[in-house]
């Protein structure tokens, strides 16, 4: 069976979104995999203004014990309000809070926790930014998934964002985060 787009007449998988190209919107801005040394921060810097919205994803580990990651906006304390549903199998829970910053993952320390992260309309100045993250490990069978939504109450663009743990870890080797822009 042939797919063909009525509006751009493109064959192929991508024609059904009425995509005129095979590949999606999304282009790698940068990316890090942390080596033997365990940074404390992943930092993202000088992002270009180009894109309508950002995208992290990561797949990280603690070096020592379970701990929480955080992201900060422009390295600097604006207000995030941000609320949450997680479930691990057995129960489910929902939880709002808001801080200087948003919480992205919890980690443990037997496996790796992937974590996706979207910024909408980070370069926009008239209006707050809104982020949305999903995030979960399997622990044999176990394990947690949260999806968080989050508001922020600045409205500068965001040229800076760091990813940072809590406590006394690092990320572990192999821990790996990708940046990348979705054209409009």
């Amino acid at each position: 069976m042939t797919i063909k787009s009525i509006r751009t007449g493109w064959t192929g998988i991508s024609a059904l979104a009425g995509n005129d190209q095979w590949f999606s919107d999304f282009e790698s801005i940068a990316s890090v995999t942390v080596g033997t040394n365990a940074p404390e921060d992943i930092i993202f810097s000088s992002i270009p203004s180009t894109y309508q919205h950002l995208q992290i994803r990561g797949i990280m580990k603690p070096t020592n014990s379970a701990m929480q990651v955080a992201g900060y906006i422009n390295n600097t304390s604006p207000t995030v309000w941000w609320h949450e549903l997680q479930g691990n199998g057995t129960t489910a829970g929902s939880f709002a809070n808001s801080g200087t910053y948003l919480g992205l993952a919890y980690c443990e320390t037997a496996q790796f926790t992937g974590m996706v992260l979207d910024i909408l309309d980070y370069a926009n100045t008239n209006k707050r930014k809104t982020l949305r993250s999903l995030w979960g490990f399997d622990a044999n069978g176990s394990g947690v998934v949260q999806l968080r939504s989050a508001l922020s109450d600045s409205t500068n663009a965001i040229t800076e964002f760091k990813i940072s743990k809590t406590g006394t870890n690092g990320f572990a080797q192999y821990s790996h985060f990708a940046l990348y822009g979705i054209r409009g």
